[in-house]
């Protein structure tokens, strides 16, 4: 959304002095014209020579070339616009050709795991063996869920529709705690009533950013999270906080695309896919720094609660 809005941009602000040109320029050929028509009724003596007739053609092709100007950027955008739509649907289409191996690499890693307890080896290779199907289990999940950044990222720029509904939010949060059973320790301060407004899928998107970024950023070996739900005047409002260190950094280039403060890591998508996804569930995403960061989503309340 925020690239094809930049493109727009760009290409209006090109045609903006084209177009008063235009204008400019066929308001002058007007005044020319009859400026001459004037003179042609007077008998004025410039009409015996061909000035007149020399800036009606100058003028003519002055703005038969704004004209084909026109014209040529507006071509270009169509093609640039088709060509963008291509792009979209081959990564989009790319994202789902790669998700299915993927599943069954993950899928194949967790029945391994499962198989190794009822093989008799040495009890050191177990764990050794044990050690890399977790880690092999680990970075699949990992593959998988940018995958599913970049395909949303895709389904945005598209701006694709919503499935909105209701969603239980305590059991939903839990559910995405225990995805990553074993690398995070977390406190869930949610009421069993509440449910939010929201597309499941846009949701677990969410949910999955903030605790990837907590696993790459907060300097704990096994982040301790803890996620608070109120209902403040008809608005669910999720406060996310991983203890993290102090941020130090500008907090409003947070959440925007592909920025990375001070960090190999990551491709600089995620809070941004986070404060879009947020938007097009008419909901808002704020972030704060007391001292490390605390990010908080409103959601609209869902109608169960």
């Amino acid at each position: 959304m925020e690239l094809t809005r930049f493109r727009r941009e760009y290409y209006f602000l090109i045609l903006i002095p084209v177009g008063i040109l235009l204008l400019l320029g066929s308001w002058w050929l007007y005044l020319v014209f009859k400026l001459a028509s004037r003179l042609n009724e007077l008998n004025h003596p410039l009409m015996d020579g061909n000035l007149i007739k020399m800036v009606k053609w100058e003028g003519a092709t002055f703005i038969a070339l704004l004209f084909i100007l026109t014209i040529a950027l507006f071509w270009i955008y169509v093609l640039d616009f088709k060509r963008s739509r291509s792009m979209q649907a081959f990564f989009a289409s790319l994202t789902h050709e790669l998700k299915s191996p993927l599943a069954s690499i993950n899928l194949q890693a967790q029945v391994l795991k499962d198989a190794l307890e009822n093989i008799g080896i040495p009890e050191d290779k177990r764990a050794r063996l044990e050690k890399y199907m977790k880690r092999l289990e680990i970075e699949s999940t990992r593959l998988e869920d940018q995958l599913d950044n970049h395909l949303q990222l895709s389904r945005i720029e598209r701006d694709a529709p919503l499935n909105m509904r209701s969603i239980h939010l305590k059991s939903f949060l839990q559910n995405q705690i225990d995805r990553y059973d074993g690398q995070i320790s977390s406190t869930i301060e949610v009421s069993p009533e509440l449910s939010i407004l929201g597309d499941d899928y846009a949701v677990q998107i969410i949910f999955r950013n903030l605790i990837e970024n907590s696993l790459k950023h907060n300097p704990q070996t096994k982040p301790n999270i803890i996620l608070i739900a109120q209902n403040i005047e008809g608005k669910i409002v999720i406060s996310y906080n991983d203890n993290g260190a102090e941020f130090t950094g500008d907090l409003a280039s947070l959440g925007t695309l592909f920025f990375k403060h001070n960090s190999p890591q990551g491709t600089g998508i995620g809070l941004y896919l986070i404060k879009q996804l947020m938007k097009k569930m008419d909901g808002a995403f704020r972030i704060e720094s007391d001292p490390g960061l605390i990010f908080k989503l409103h959601f609209k309340s869902g109608v169960n609660s």
